[in-house]
């Protein structure tokens, strides 16, 4: 149902509102608010995704109660680390994506720069993360879901690049067992992505292993 906006606080927990009454409460004033509905306007079927395995019976742990409970299930708390502070990292080559998962930040953002510059494309979803944005600050990092995308991606109009990832990217999350936990993201630091941040232009930007962490071992 169409999307209407209150500033009055109602009894529904506020996903449940959104699903059961179509309101959605906004707070005047605000750039959480503002980027949250942005990101509604600009991508509505991953938001409405979202919104629905929120509230899904098969997977809800009290939101869509009536009152609503307060338990979270792993599943909602990860649903809701994409929802606050994902992006959609998207690439014609998977080879890329790999390094993400790998967290070979350096051989990515780095070795790899001109492919990355051609072939990845990093949108930012999550409302937080746009907040975070206004004083980017190093360590500033992203939940990242990876979308691999067709060769000719890149030559999309922008417009058309953001409806393809917001349907290719509402499909995964409605996907059977999707985003079980948080290790289902990716950890993305943002301000490694070319273009997106000054001192990235310098190769010693990315031997900061504080910021460009390694994969931990894992413990047998």
């Amino acid at each position: 149902m169409p999307l209407r906006l209150v500033g009055e606080r109602g009894d529904k927990a506020y996903e449940s509102r959104i699903y059961f009454d179509g309101e959605m409460h906004v707070r005047p004033g605000l750039w959480h608010d503002l980027f949250n509905l942005l990101a509604w306007l600009a991508y509505p079927e991953t938001k409405a995704a979202l919104n629905e395995r929120h509230c899904a019976p098969g997977e809800n742990d009290g939101a869509a109660a009536d009152p609503p409970r307060a338990a979270r299930s792993r599943a909602r708390d990860t649903l809701t680390l994409f929802d606050e502070n994902g992006a959609i990292c998207a690439a014609s080559d998977a080879a890329l994506l790999g390094r993400v998962r790998d967290f070979e930040w350096k051989a990515l953002f780095w070795g790899d720069r001109r492919r990355v510059v051609e072939c990845m494309h990093v949108f930012t979803l999550g409302h937080a993360l746009a907040e975070k944005a206004l004083a980017p600050f190093v360590g500033m990092s992203a939940h990242a879901m990876l979308l691999e995308v067709a060769a000719d991606f890149a030559r999309l109009p922008p417009a058309r690049q953001v409806g393809d990832v917001d349907r290719l990217a509402a499909q995964v999350v409605r996907g059977d067992g999707s985003f079980a936990t948080p290790q289902a993201l990716a950890p993305l630091p943002v301000l490694g992505i070319p273009g997106w941040w000054a001192d990235n232009t310098q190769e010693a930007f990315y031997e900061n292993t504080a910021y460009f962490r390694p994969r931990r071992a894992r413990r047998d």
